[in-house]
């Protein structure tokens, strides 16, 4: 782009965050957690709010893109573009505040989850969709594809606990979405983005339940499929979009109470099949998540010492191992979870070893493996 000395001078003169147009930064932010890399126009560290919204009138006048990263734990390269990347995971990243009657938190996007969660958990509150990458996910990035993670059976995924977004639109305007919004009337750019996407809905929504795809969670699309034409939530729009419709600052979001007490149920398998198909019958006793452990992953573990001493949790060479865990009030309530679980493998006559793991010690072990597994297998 001949024009790029030009963009990189007219983005220093009104950000005060930090601009680098330099081939070094430029190659650090060409890769993400994926296998892809693509060379950003230039990267831009925004401090404030006021900054984001001049990267977006600045790159409006320049006909280029905008790229919102939040901490690069994408997998599928959605993260790296030929455009100009906005960081937010160096300053835009704080809690600006917590209702714990009302058990929400609203949240900078730039904010780490797990930093989050540390702060919540004085309150006995934590956010409940949990992906494995949650030392390094922000919340911009959970909102934009969608996270969920291994306690999505009790909690479902980022769409489920989103109640409002703060964001940035391409022209730089500045606008809060919820499901109580007054948009349809509005003369402004997201009046007019409402009105548009309630005609799409309205013009196509047989076809919408005829043919969007079955899946539980949307990643992979815009969610036309969670919206009413009747009460369009637009920040449910938002949720998965990748960050292609418009810049999230701040998200609000729901939470839930942390658990007392928890303990783990080991099941090996001697083939993945067999795991796979013992799953159903698990979920039928109502465990809090149900985590799969391929052989693979074990062998990749075994072979890293750090992480090898952290199999205490293994008997033999299983192909595959299930990993169940319960939440409790009590000890003597976990205790006859477990043993329900037992008792109801043995009922389906499932063959299996099945190994307890019902020290905070031991369930720290599992953890530790499972978030893992992404670096080790890569």
């Amino acid at each position: 782009m001949n024009a790029l000395p030009d963009l990189a001078n007219e983005l220093s003169k009104v950000i005060e965050g930090d601009v680098r147009f330099d081939e070094t930064t430029r190659h650090l932010y060409s890769t993400d957690a994926s296998n892809y890399q693509i060379m950003p126009l230039g990267v831009v560290i925004p401090r404030t709010v006021d900054d984001v919204i001049a990267v977006h009138k600045v790159a409006a006048r320049y006909k280029v893109p905008v790229l919102p990263r939040g901490s690069g734990s994408s997998l599928a390269g959605q993260t790296v573009g030929c455009a100009v990347v906005m960081d937010f995971s160096r300053y835009l990243r704080r809690v600006t505040s917590i209702n714990a009657e009302a058990r929400t938190v609203r949240a900078q996007a730039g904010l780490v989850l797990a930093d989050l969660n540390k702060q919540l958990a004085p309150l006995g509150l934590m956010y409940g969709p949990d992906p494995a990458s949650a030392s390094r996910a922000t919340i911009g990035g959970i909102v934009g594809n969608n996270s969920t993670g291994a306690h999505s059976i009790l909690y479902g995924m980022t769409s489920d606990h989103v109640r409002a977004l703060d964001v940035i639109l391409s022209d730089g305007s500045r606008v809060e979405l919820n499901a109580t919004n007054g948009y349809a009337q509005r003369q402004d750019r997201i009046g007019q983005a409402y009105r548009e996407v309630q005609r799409l809905l309205t013009l196509h929504m047989d076809e919408i339940k005829r043919r969007y795809p079955k899946t539980w969670r949307t990643c992979a699309g815009y969610a036309l499929n969670r919206l009413n034409p009747e009460a369009i939530d637009l920040a449910q729009l938002l949720v998965g979009s990748e960050g292609t419709l418009a810049t999230t600052l701040e998200a609000e979001l729901a939470l839930v109470p942390k658990p007392k007490l928890t303990t783990m149920s080991i099941l090996h398998f001697t083939s993945i099949r067999a795991s796979l198909e013992a799953t159903p019958i698990i979920l039928e006793v109502e465990p809090s998540s149900v985590e799969l452990l391929d052989k693979l992953l074990l062998d990749r573990t075994r072979a890293t010492p750090e992480f090898a001493k952290r199999l205490t949790f293994v008997e033999g060479d299983p192909a595959a191992l299930l990993v169940v865990e319960f939440y409790g009030d009590s000890e003597a309530e976990l205790k006859q979870k477990t043993d329900r679980l037992k008792a109801h493998m043995a009922l389906h006559r499932i063959p299996t070893t099945i190994i307890d793991a019902a020290t905070p010690a031991a369930q720290n072990d599992v953890w530790i493996v499972r978030k893992a597994g992404l670096n080790l297998l890569m």
